[in-house]
């Protein structure tokens, strides 16, 4: 960072324009338009990040505030970046609306890429992450103790303007920064010059013994650092001559090995804010540098350091009896002097709001292990990659997920689905996929409060698929997962294919659809026979229900042809529809194709019995009469097993009994006449009434809508039988199967 020269060495330049106009205009008009190609390519190179323009206001100091945000990167992609300055002698503050304030008490985390321009040591001055509670708000910066107008340059709108050079106290300094402020500055410009150089502002922040101990690494070259712009204790006053006295800062938890920040690349940074534990406790900034690729987005070391954010020291000093500071607003301040460059800024993740992160896991089933980056797999080898989304903390829900997954190279999908923390499930279609890519937004929004509309604090995204069998080598891939207020990214391991020499097939004996009920069980039988290897091995069945975990079974019998039997437990299945995936595979790393059984699985019950029926009232003629049924009878079966299986009605009944007569019991008996008119008379031993094969996708019957006026249950009098109000009890017997 740098200050305006002062008048001696403005003079000087006016008079070096005066000499050299024409060429001055030149120089003028190229940085101008090596300041716009130099945004144009940032733009171009810009990595995915939020749309932000609905999170920032920019600052209402007096003056020309140069910060602006930008336009979406394209149509596609809505993308958008924090612009601070682009050209000499600009300041440019933002901060956050306050729906968005800094929450001290909490953990937070913010992940953002920063862009420095392309200027390498002609670039100027920099810029800061400010947390600050100044009584100007939005209006805050540092200001010039002349004219209390905002100051740029060196101070980068945050720090003190050190103008008054002929004190050694620093509290003058101090009151014209942003106050009850912390800051980290990216600080593109060393101001390590002689203090003879610039007399008139004996400024020289970056160059002294206190920055070089063992405690603060030199910060000769463009550096990251952090400190309290407000306190007198960040500056010192250094003697020069004649009471003039140059003025140095004490930077605090510089980043090392930081040699270039202006250099035409963006660069990725992740600061983790640890909320004081006790009370009056400190906070902790820690912040780490180049993370991440800029071209791939894959995780590196980078450069760390921390530092402390003390609350009591963010707390505005004009009114001391106020508790300490439990918030504060956040932003970015920039600055430029006669240097200058493009400063921009995009977000993943903007903190307090969703603090939110992502990773990958692939899975070898058929080994039945974790793939490490690197690793070797067979051809044919069954894979499960799993993208694990989870909300840590947050003011709002993570919203409109879109996960934007690069399936591997040489791995064919067979399904995909997502199961967030809640228990509910979504299946991702993956037909029709183009350029192995896959792009979907989940259904559900993910927090850890339960609002409506949320699947929980996690979800697991699975892809299902097989390698390809070919000698190949599979990248690993960066992959993201797009909300409209949070981004996060998760790396997947890449591996290589080794391709398999034998042909394993494997064959289905028994049938590939079943039906049968809960209590039931079925059992898969088939072979498997190996050609093209040198030797035959021991053969292995895999199988997978509905895409759970594996189970494996040895196959019977050796050689190159060999069988195997599983028995399948209809309590283990799901009611429905189950699919069970069959492959096999050998000792050699052979690995046949698969084979799917379907098994629907399905209830077998009554549906609706009414428990009370009657017969038409009849008057007796002393002949043997056949009564109808009133219209209060009701009986449904209710079978969701599906097409193939078949249940069968029985039907008992005790004697039916007088009300009026004592000991009286009804001369006659309870029939059941089926649509051929045979008859059937019911005693107590249950007789069959009705068989039924499900042969349609219809799960219920209604028997007694079959029944017609001379049909179904009915009931027969003999001559004798006796004027009275008759009762008895019908039992309904459901068995699973036809017989």
């Amino acid at each position: 960072m740098r200050l305006r020269a002062g008048i001696v060495s403005l003079m000087t330049l006016l008079l070096a324009l005066g000499l050299f106009g024409l060429q001055a205009t030149t120089v003028r008009a190229d940085s101008t338009t090596d300041s716009a190609t130099d945004f144009g390519n940032a733009v171009a190179s810009m990595p995915e990040g939020l749309s932000i323009k609905q999170y920032f206001t920019p600052g209402n100091f007096t003056g020309t505030n140069s910060a602006t945000v930008t336009d979406d990167k394209s149509s596609t992609d809505p993308t958008q970046a924090v612009r601070l300055t682009n050209d000499k002698n600009q300041l440019g503050t933002i901060w956050a609306d306050d729906d968005y304030y800094f929450d001290l008490t909490r953990n937070q985390k913010a992940s953002m890429w920063v862009y420095f321009g392309n200027r390498g040591t002609s670039a100027g001055d920099g810029m800061a992450f400010v947390l600050q509670n100044d009584p100007r708000g939005t209006a805050a910066t540092s200001t010039k103790s002349a004219d209390g107008l905002p100051a740029s340059g060196e101070s980068l709108g945050v720090w003190g303007y050190p103008d008054d050079y002929t004190t050694s106290a620093t509290g003058g300094v101090a009151s014209r920064a942003i106050q009850a402020s912390w800051a980290l500055e990216f600080d593109t410009f060393p101001n390590t010059q002689d203090p003879s150089s610039n007399v008139a502002n004996m400024t020289d922040f970056d160059y002294y013994k206190v920055n070089f101990g063992a405690s603060k690494p030199e910060t000769k070259n463009p550096h990251i650092a952090s400190a309290y712009p407000a306190q007198s204790s960040t500056y010192y006053r250094r003697y020069y001559s004649d009471n003039n006295y140059a003025t140095t800062m004490n930077h605090q938890g510089v980043v090392p090995n930081v040699t270039s920040l202006s250099d035409g690349a963006w660069h990725h940074v992740t600061m983790q804010y640890t909320a004081p534990t006790t009370t009056g406790g400190k906070g902790n900034m820690t912040y780490t540098f180049n993370d991440k690729d800029p071209n791939t987005g894959q995780s590196e070391t980078g450069e760390s350091n921390s530092y402390e954010v003390d609350p009591t020291k963010l707390t505005p000093a004009t009114n001391p009896a106020s508790p300490t500071a439990t918030m504060a607003k956040w932003g970015f301040t920039g600055s430029t002097g006669d240097n200058y460059e493009n400063n921009l800024v995009v977000f993943e993740q903007i903190p307090g709001l969703v603090d939110a992160s992502a990773a990958a896991t692939v899975t070898d089933v058929t080994a039945g292990a974790a793939i490490p980056n690197g690793a070797t797999i067979n051809g044919g080898d069954r894979l499960r990659m799993d993208y694990n989304l989870t909300y840590n903390e947050g003011r709002t829900p993570w919203k409109a997920i879109q996960a934007q997954i690069k399936v591997p190279t040489d791995v064919s999908l067979t399904a995909a689905k997502v199961t967030y923390a809640d228990g509910t499930t979504e299946t991702i279609p993956i037909d029709g996929l183009s350029g192995q890519a896959l792009d979907y937004t989940l259904q559900k929004t993910l927090d850890n409060s339960g609002s409506t509309g949320s699947g929980g604090a996690t979800a697991t995204i699975s892809l299902y698929g097989r390698a390809d069998n070919v000698d190949a080598t599979v990248s690993s891939t960066v992959n993201t997962f797009r909300g409209s207020n949070a981004l996060a990214t998760a790396e997947a391991a890449g591996f290589t294919i080794q391709k398999s020499t034998g042909t394993l097939a494997l064959n289905l004996t028994s049938n590939s659809t079943v039906s049968m009920a809960p209590t039931d069980t079925t059992t898969l039988t088939g072979s498997a026979s190996l050609t093209g290897a040198t030797t035959s091995s021991a053969f292995t069945l895999h199988s997978s229900v509905n895409n759970g975990d594996e189970t494996t079974t040895k196959f019977d019998g050796t050689g190159s042809s060999q069988t195997f039997s599983s028995v399948v437990k209809g309590s283990d299945l799901k009611q429905g529809t189950n699919t069970i995936d069959l492959y096999a595979t050998d000792d050699n790393g052979d690995s046949s194709g698969t084979v799917t059984v379907t098994v629907t699985i399905g209830a077998l019950g009554f549906g609706t019995v009414a428990p009370n029926s009657s017969f038409a009232d009849t008057v007796l003629t002393g002949q043997a009469t056949t009564i109808e049924r009133n219209d209060d009878w009701s009986l449904t079966i209710d079978d969701s097993r599906g097409s193939g299986s078949g249940w069968t009605l029985q039907a008992a009944t005790t004697p039916f009994t007088g009300k009026n007569i004592p000991d009286n019991t009804l001369k006659g008996s309870l029939v059941y006449v089926d649509s051929n008119h045979n008859t059937t008379v019911l005693g107590s031993t249950p007789m069959t009434v009705m068989t039924h094969e499900n042969n349609s996708t219809d799960t219920t019957t209604n028997v007694v809508d079959g029944w017609t006026a001379d049909t179904g249950l009915l009931l027969k009098t003999n001559s004798d039988a006796l004027q009275d109000d008759y009762s008895g009890t019908v039992t309904w017997s459901l068995i699973n199967g036809v017989s």
